[in-house]
């Protein structure tokens, strides 16, 4: 009679507590509370506060101002709400080649987030090219992610501002007042 390795007759462990809750991967308490901090959405803490903050102070008449403006001149009415209507840049492009046309050579028409952003961000370059001042300029993430759309609105009126003066072929409709420009084409 041979006997059987000793390893097939031990009873099997039950797996300690820790490993069982996190399979073997040890997490301190900084690590989850990131993680739990990180999953949380922006219902709470800063960023809620700063976003109630940026509500309380947006300027919904100015938006409107804008989107009739834009609307107008591009002839694309806005469907859902202004940031939506914004988000894939493509009537931000359009509106710019209405101003100047062939400034932005390609408008991108994919879904892809990357894509859409590049549009946001050749707008934000012609802004500059037709004279609005840096400091007026958006951020891409301002719109796309919705993290600002106060300063969104506020660069569309400055964007319509410099063009009086830096686009003396474009006959309107004009938004805002004449500001002065850098100068440009």
């Amino acid at each position: 009679h041979s006997r059987a390795p000793s390893r097939y007759l031990s009873r099997p462990q039950a797996p300690s507590h820790s490993s069982h809750i996190f399979h073997s991967r040890t997490v301190d308490g900084s690590q989850l509370l990131g993680f739990l901090m990180s999953n949380r959405g922006a219902g709470y803490g800063l960023d809620a506060e700063l976003a109630r903050k940026a509500n309380l102070k947006y300027d919904h008449g100015a938006e409107q101002e804008a989107a009739n403006w834009m609307s107008s001149i591009t002839g694309i009415s806005q469907g859902g709400s202004f940031a939506s209507w914004l988000k894939d840049g493509q009537v931000l492009c359009m509106l710019i080649n209405k101003i100047k046309p062939g400034t932005i050579r390609k408008i991108e028409t994919s879904r892809i987030p990357f894509k859409q952003m590049e549009n946001i961000s050749n707008f934000l370059k012609s802004c500059r090219v037709l004279g609005v001042a840096e400091h007026d300029l958006f951020e891409t993430v301002d719109l796309y992610d919705e993290k600002d759309l106060g300063v969104v609105v506020m660069c569309i009126h400055a964007l319509g501002g410099t063009i009086q003066q830096t686009q003396p072929q474009f006959s309107g409709p004009h938004l805002g007042k004449k500001k002065s420009g850098k100068g440009g084409p």
